[in-house]
């Protein structure tokens, strides 16, 4: 069979919330290194380390291309169920609404908003549209296909206008180089080709955020950040960091202190294994809001902890990744700002507002910008 390779407050209140990168680490891969319980192909270990490890990531999944999904997880789907946005093709796709979530598209090339259905000619009548609502969604678009589940409800793909259940039931779900992992009752599992039964690889793991980079897993929660070799003959959690919201880069790790006892909130940057920390920003910022894109980090100040009654809470920054020194303010939103998403490849940023309640429902309003802040405007949801 083909072998594959398995992918403060946020953590309180927020199940928003790592984008991808080529393989980490150069680790020799040698015949007979493949896990026990993946067997496959195999490397002459004389070759170079480097040169070793592409060949590997080559063989290991043949026909397919360097993964580029895994890059949204940072910036569009965070890896937990609640994820409300996800890039689909030339469209943004989001989760709006009050007391019933609509399923919106925003069209890239456009500019325009619409009620998303893949059924032509549907006028998304209550009567003709069959994809009216969504409880609480985990967007996924993978492989030009469209997922979503909820809390330890079944995986569901889109097909002819409807959602159907792939069989499999999960608390977390996300693909990577073509299988399904899953997060079940605190057990890490993966399915091959997304299919068939699932293999376990760890029996003790609950993790919000989830994502495959190389030949490692990197997940995290409240408690920090950990991360797992999957060609390992026994596969265990490495921890790499405690107390930190943090997102995974290509090639470094952006963490913000999240300690119960620490009022600094200030933005690091380190190696990925925790390694080489480098302070980029010593002011407070709103760990639900960073999030970056090739070329900067995006994000908010966090200068009072009730989040929403300072003027700096509608402030947004952007920081360059090649010189931490150049922070510009690049927009002022008419409220205040909670978390930021950018989508891998284009200039455009949103942002969802702070949620207020208005007649007893609680509304969160989306603004949508170019990456340096121009272009402001609030999204009319239809």
């Amino acid at each position: 069979m083909k072998m594959r390779f398995l992918l403060v407050l946020l953590c309180a209140c927020l199940l928003l919330g790592a984008c991808t990168a080529t393989p980490g680490e150069s680790q020799e891969t040698k015949t007979g290194d493949a896990p026990a319980w993946e067997q496959g192909n195999q490397l002459d270990s004389t070759e170079p380390p480097v040169q070793a490890e592409k060949e590997f990531v080559k063989a290991v999944y043949e026909e397919l291309p360097v993964e580029q999904d895994d890059f949204q997880y940072g910036n569009m789907q965070k890896g937990s169920a609640g994820n409300n946005f996800v890039i689909h093709g030339d469209q943004v796709l989001l989760v709006g609404g009050s007391k019933v979530r609509y399923l919106y598209a925003y069209d890239l090339t456009t500019d325009k908003v619409q009620r998303f259905c893949d059924i032509p000619g549907c006028d998304h009548s209550t009567s003709t549209c069959r994809l009216q609502s969504l409880a609480r969604p985990n967007l996924e678009s993978y492989d030009g296909k469209l997922y979503t589940h909820d809390h330890g409800a079944p995986v569901r793909i889109l097909k002819d206008g409807e959602w159907k259940s792939l069989g499999i039931s999960a608390d977390k779900a996300w693909h990577a180089y073509g299988d399904l992992f899953t997060i079940q009752m605190g057990r890490l599992q993966f399915y091959d080709d997304g299919v068939g039964e699932p293999r376990t690889i760890l029996s003790d793991y609950d993790y919000m955020f989830n994502l495959v980079i190389g030949r490692y897993l990197y997940s995290h929660s409240c408690s920090g950040l950990v991360r797992v070799d999957l060609l390992t003959d026994n596969p265990s959690k490495e921890v790499v960091m405690e107390e930190v919201f943090c997102m995974v880069d290509r090639d470094c790790i952006y963490y913000v202190d999240n300690a119960e006892e620490s009022d600094t909130h200030y933005l690091y940057r380190c190696d990925m294994d925790g390694n080489n920390s480098e302070l980029l920003l010593d002011q407070p910022i709103l760990p639900a809001s960073l999030n970056f894109d090739d070329e900067y980090i995006y994000f908010r100040l966090y200068t009072d902890s009730s989040i929403s009654r300072t003027e700096d809470s509608k402030d947004i920054y952007r920081m360059s990744k090649a010189d931490p020194t150049q922070v510009v303010k690049i927009a002022t939103l008419p409220e205040t700002a909670y978390v930021i998403h950018t989508v891998p490849g284009k200039d455009i940023l949103f942002v969802v507002a702070w949620g207020r309640y208005v007649n007893g429902v609680n509304v969160q309003n989306v603004y949508v910008m170019n990456t340096d802040g121009s272009n402001l405007r609030m999204l009319e949801l239809p």
